[in-house]
């Protein structure tokens, strides 16, 4: 996906294929089309048109707002989970819950190296443990 279109491969993306044209050739997405001839390169449109049953937001913030969140209700998306900070526009997200499609916001959801610091006691605990020779377990 790129801000002025999308690939659809209704067979799957060839990952191999789209590695090597990305990290060595570094050519645009769309080149995909030329090597998968049942592909289609869609320009100036919004992937989230696509009907899924899951939508995976996790490029940009806002990437999801009014428009966006109307075509994955349209297109029986059953969830929206925020790999990204902020993808979805509070717009969207009340559009999807009027239309019961469950959310998981990026907080909840993706939580990169958090579980770690939760594992930190609160300010002043961890120093008298310390003292104590009590771990933070």
């Amino acid at each position: 996906m790129s801000p002025s279109g999308y690939v659809l491969d209704e067979e799957g993306i060839d990952l191999e294929l789209l590695r090597e044209l990305k990290e060595e050739r570094r050519v645009r997405l769309d080149d995909y089309v030329r090597h998968v001839p049942h592909a289609v390169a869609v320009s100036g449109r919004t992937v989230w048109e696509v009907p899924c049953d899951l939508a995976l937001p996790c490029a940009t913030q806002n990437e999801i707002g009014g428009a966006e969140a109307a075509a994955l209700v349209a297109g029986g998306c059953a969830a929206v989970v925020e790999g990204a900070n902020m993808p979805t526009t509070p717009g969207a997200v009340r559009i999807l819950g009027r239309a019961g499609v469950r959310f998981a916001p990026g907080k909840a959801a993706n939580a990169g190296g958090g579980g770690e610091h939760q594992r930190v006691p609160p300010s002043g605990r961890g120093d008298a443990r310390s003292r104590r020779g009590l771990t933070g377990r």
